[in-house]
């Protein structure tokens, strides 16, 4: 149920990647939703595009970014939206 990418994320969205973030299927160094915001901001106002191929696979190291892994899509889905808040 992910909207468009081109939304904020809804209060909804934002618990449910906070929830995402502290479960088992997230890696046990992923960080937490503010550290988070924080690491999306170093990349927007970094001074070299960091490409999501490169960060992104680590918040879902327990859940790999696989096609058919609907959940790791969704959540992914949820991060890019957030990053593009950031660059708004």
């Amino acid at each position: 149920m992910t909207a468009q990418l081109s939304t904020p994320l809804s209060d909804d969205e934002l618990e449910e990647l906070d929830r995402f973030l502290l479960s088992a299927a997230a890696s046990d160094e992923t960080m937490l939703l503010d550290a988070l915001d924080g690491y999306l901001t170093a990349i927007v106002i970094g001074p070299t595009t960091i490409l999501p191929s490169r960060w992104l696979p680590d918040l879902f190291y327990n859940e790999p970014l696989a096609p058919s892994n609907k959940a790791a899509r969704h959540h992914s889905a949820e991060v890019h939206k957030r990053l593009r808040e950031l660059l708004a």
